[in-house]
């Protein structure tokens, strides 16, 4: 099966190769026209008759000039706000009469957002969008005084020409799409528009553009069926060329799968009438050949190895070599071990980046276990990986890639690139001591599994993303079943191990979400990592059956904080492990912090009789700041079948002067089949309302039995809460609660600061009672 990004880059083959007519003598546009053909934010207007500012002006960092358009390079929107991210053109639209609106996008992602790409607000609403009432994949144009054209099947990830004319003779609206007639519809009553500023890649206060634009143009006039054809299929050439250039020759991917074609263009190369184009191919690079039928400056070939590439120009006597591009071809399966070192090139047993050791294995599949060693120093990867289901692995047949502390880095640019590791639908694949960053200013997602992801491991690595940002377009691991939403029900993956991993940053530190109430992910774990600097939420666990969370230490020691929300676990939670994991330091930075913090969090969270659940032997401590303060809150009516076993809840900040609530464990609800039990709930947080155990329903049935409680100043302690207050130990006792626990001092060793809290008294440590399930306690 190919993978996304294979296919995609297979599709640009559609758009890339330019037709002889555009090299044939056209009329211009009389009113805009945007070829984006020129770096950076300054657009030049080359219409006959330019209306608005010429050059007008890229605003905002979602739009840029790149990629690779109909004719060159093309503008790249990335789904920012209109408001500030648009080209506005400083033209009050004025078309009075019979016009024409052509443009050419591709990249077009499937979505529900409604993206705009031009528009004016002031002349009845005019704009141009897709999704929503337009329908996925369509165009339509609405507004303006005109009834709504739609051109379907046009925004799509492949590349398409769309013209919306409009006849004033004819009374129609018609809508072509790559030179064919699409949709059209009669009009009455049209006696021209105005408004009051025409923006391309925006409209007023919406989504703008995601994805390329490219050859956008308005005739005031209706053009003929002939004139659209002539120049949908490149740029629009007008008089004869000036100078010799041939450009860069750029492959639309460097890599392929033998017996798929690829494309070619010159991008740079100079137009005009009396050029002329020859490619030349090689084996080699040496050796050159004329290839006798490509003479346009784009050309599609279908290499069945590895062959180099240039062209060659010709502007009256004077004559231009373009740069070598070289296209590799892959189509074997592989099996053994592998490079990648990205300062050889791809060939033999190396691959020169891991997109290129991902297209292989996409190419070909494997056929045995396959191991590539990343070779040392040769880091960092700057490249972004989009995997997909890879045919031959198997339990046996398993991918390993060992990074030997090699980073692979990405700075996404948008929405739809904003993870630098993506495993949609891989499986078998483990990766060891590898350096995984996001580092985009807006969008950065470190690793992503969907779709169906099993079987992975990550060991000894190393994510990073930003500790700065507050949005959830910055989260460190995700497991959801959406590329663009870190906390989607799906079938995200089943049987991953993440283990002895360094997690830095995010709005979530890591998202586990499965398919839904009744269906879950299976045997996931997180083991023996360490969460550092996260904004909300450090491990976000939602529908998941057997999954084990163990030995992992979460903090939050030197962000600007916000609501913690530590270990959060919601929606149909069966048969999990939760143990030795620490909790603390989540307010250093500001410790007069005054929002919510619930180190353990659970909601919804239920298992069954014959899965029960098990959070033992955790620790929480340096709880210090100024907010609410709940250890462990237990949320709702549907957190059954939990064992709170040999955990230690150290609240201690005697200095406390507010009054926000505090409490070592507070359930909400009614729960049913939970034990709480052999734990140590310390308390002293100054003049706080505080209880130990704090249940608004008279009805929860919760078996509390063998913990230790203590507090040095129990004078500003309620003992318990239960449909009313429970003074102290004795009360607490007579409503039928922790018959064999104790009031005492535990009596740690290490004490405030330290990472561990030990209890030193006998009758404390002989206390607890033995659970086959959980054979140690904390100490």
């Amino acid at each position: 099966m190919k993978s996304k990004k294979i296919t995609q880059r297979i599709l640009l083959i559609t758009f890339v190769v330019i037709n002889l007519s555009m090299l044939a003598q056209q009329s211009l546009p009389e009113l805009l026209y945007y070829r984006f053909d020129q770096p950076g934010t300054s657009v030049p207007n080359e219409a006959t008759s330019p209306v608005g500012n010429n050059p007008a002006t890229i605003t905002g960092t979602t739009l840029s000039v790149g990629g690779t358009g109909l004719s060159g390079t093309a503008l790249v929107g990335t789904g920012g706000t209109s408001t500030a991210n648009a080209i506005n053109t400083n033209w009050n639209t004025n078309l009075s009469g019979s016009f024409t609106i052509g443009f050419w996008t591709s990249n077009i992602p499937t979505s529900t957002t409604l993206f705009y790409i031009f528009g004016d607000a002031g002349a009845a609403t005019l704009r141009c969008f897709t999704n929503g009432v337009a329908g996925a994949g369509n165009w339509m144009m609405r507004g303006g005084g005109l009834p709504d054209i739609v051109a379907t099947g046009a925004a799509t990830m492949t590349a398409n020409y769309v013209h919306f004319v409009y006849d004033n003779i004819a009374g129609t609206l018609t809508s072509y799409v790559n030179g064919v007639l699409n949709t059209s519809v009669s009009v009455a009553g049209f006696t021209g528009m105005s408004g009051t500023g025409f923006q391309v890649g925006a409209y007023n206060t919406t989504t703008g553009h995601n994805g390329l634009l490219d050859e956008f143009r308005i005739y005031n006039r209706a053009l003929t069926i002939g004139e659209i054809q002539s120049t949908i299929n490149g740029t629009i050439v007008t008089g004869p060329c000036a100078s010799a250039n041939a450009g860069t020759a750029t492959p639309a991917s460097q890599t392929i799968c033998t017996g798929s074609p690829a494309s070619i263009s010159a991008v740079g190369a100079a137009f005009g009438t009396g050029a002329s184009y020859q490619w030349q191919s090689s084996p080699n690079g040496t050796t050159w050949t004329n290839m006798p039928n490509d003479t346009l400056p784009a050309i599609s070939v279908n290499p069945t190895d590895t062959t180099y590439y240039r062209m060659i120009m010709t502007c009256g006597s004077a004559t231009d070599i373009s740069s070598v591009a070289v296209i590799n071809t892959q189509g074997t399966s592989l099996n053994g071990t592998y490079t990648i070192n990205q300062f050889s090139t791809t060939g033999g047993t190396n691959f020169a980046s891991f997109n290129d050791f991902f297209d292989a294995m996409v190419c070909g599949g494997v056929s045995g276990p396959v191991i590539v060693n990343v070779v040392p120093g040769t880091g960092p990867y700057i490249e972004r990986i989009e995997a997909g289901p890879i045919s031959g692995t198997s339990l046996t047949n398993t991918i390993t890639i060992n990074g030997n502390g090699n980073t692979l880095t990405y700075e996404a640019t948008g929405t739809n690139d904003r993870t630098t590791f993506v495993l949609d639908g891989t499986s078998h694949l483990h990766v060891d001591s590898l350096n995984i960053f996001a580092t985009g200013a807006t969008y950065g997602w470190v690793l992503q599994l969907t779709n169906g992801a099993n079987h992975n491991s990550f060991t000894r690595c190393h994510f990073q993303t930003s500790t700065t940002s507050t949005s959830t377009f910055v989260c460190n691991v995700v497991m959801s079943g959406s590329l663009t939403a870190a906390t989607t029900a799906g079938n995200s993956g089943s049987f991953n191990t993440f283990e002895n991993n360094k997690h830095i940053g995010g709005y979530y530190a890591f998202t586990m979400n499965g398919p839904g109430t009744t269906s879950f992910n299976v045997g996931n774990k997180i083991l023996n990592s360490t969460f550092e600097d996260f904004y909300l939420y450090g491990l976000y666990i939602r529908s998941q059956e057997d999954v084990e969370i163990s030995g992992n230490d979460l903090s939050r020691s030197t962000r600007t904080p916000s609501t913690l929300y530590g270990l959060y676990f919601a929606t149909g939670i069966g048969g999990a492990v939760v143990k030795n994991n620490r909790l603390h330091d989540f307010y250093n930075a500001a410790p007069t912090n005054t929002t919510g913090s619930y180190p353990i969090y659970l909601t919804g969270a239920t298992g069954t009789a014959g899965k029960p659940n098990i959070l033992a032997n955790n620790l929480i401590y340096n709880l210090e700041h100024s907010g609410v303060l709940y250890a462990m809150y237990l949320l709702g009516t549907a957190n059954n079948f939990w064992k709170i076993y040999h955990n230690t809840v150290v609240i201690d900040q005697p200095g406390f002067t507010g009054g926000n609530a505090t409490r070592n464990v507070f359930l909400s609800g009614a729960q049913n089949d939970m034990e709480i039990k052999n734990n140590i709930f310390y308390l002293n947080r100054g003049s706080a309302a505080q209880f130990y155990v704090y249940m608004t329903s008279a009805a929860t049935n919760v078996d509390f039995n063998n913990n230790v409680y203590f507090s040095p100043n129990s004078t500003n302690v309620t003992f318990g809460f239960l449909g009313g207050n429970i003074n102290d130990f004795s009360d607490w006792q007579s409503a039928g609660f922790d018959l064999n626990g104790i009031e005492f001092n535990p009596t740690f060793t290490g004490g405030t600061g330290t990472d561990f809290y030990r209890p030193t008294v006998g009758a404390v440590k002989s206390l607890g009672v033995k659970f086959h399930n959980v054979v140690d306690d904390i100490d």
